[in-house]
């Protein structure tokens, strides 16, 4: 995903349906849990291994609770659809359309951040996913730069296009007095040729 392009709702809630498709299949799925290794020192350090599927659901569950973080009656929907499995989501599609359609966005676009391919998310390791995340937030930090560059760019070159056209106005205008100037003076000698 290209960190700088725009992502259109129809993007949000496409990736929103797949993570969730993975993560109800994670969720029944009985998987153990990661290696650790022991060294001189009394503390555990985990192996870099790829991630297991437990990571993605609890991925997946801190990404939309982020999403919904200033919205908890999206975010109790949404528990009791995924988490506690109270109702279906078509359930709710159907009943709740425009919370669904919310939870679904908002969810889908924080999901896009931070999962932005669910087929690489068991090919990296965490290591390997944090470097991607930040050369995409410098590749996204360099477009803004780059934006504001180019604003600060049309800017300049407005201004200096206004500068020349006021500068042609006022040179039609000096002609116009200057030509309505020497209208007067010839009137004024014709009068006195008349008289």
């Amino acid at each position: 995903m290209n960190p700088a392009k725009s992502v259109s709702v129809a993007e949000c809630i496409r990736h929103f349906k797949q993570c969730m498709a993975d993560y109800q299949r994670h969720r029944v799925e009985n998987h153990g849990v990661g290696r650790f290794r022991y060294e001189n020192k009394p503390e555990a350090v985990r192996d870099p291994v790829l991630p297991l599927p437990s990571d993605f659901v609890a991925d997946v569950e801190l990404a939309c609770k982020h999403a919904l973080r200033f919205h908890p009656v999206l975010w109790r929907l949404f528990s009791a659809i995924w988490i506690e499995r109270r109702c279906s989501p078509s359930t709710v599609r159907d009943k709740f359309s425009k919370l669904y359609r919310t939870i679904e966005c908002r969810c889908g676009s924080e999901l896009l951040k931070r999962i932005p391919r669910v087929a690489d998310y068991f090919n990296l390791t965490h290591a390997q996913q944090e470097q991607r995340e930040i050369t995409a937030r410098e590749a996204l930090e360099e477009a803004r730069k780059a934006n504001e560059r180019g604003q600060k760019l049309a800017e300049r070159q407005r201004k200096l296009r206004l500068a020349k056209r006021n500068k042609r106005r006022r040179e039609r205008y000096a002609e116009s007095k200057a030509e309505e100037g020497e209208n007067e003076s010839r009137k004024l000698v014709d009068e006195r040729k008349a008289a």
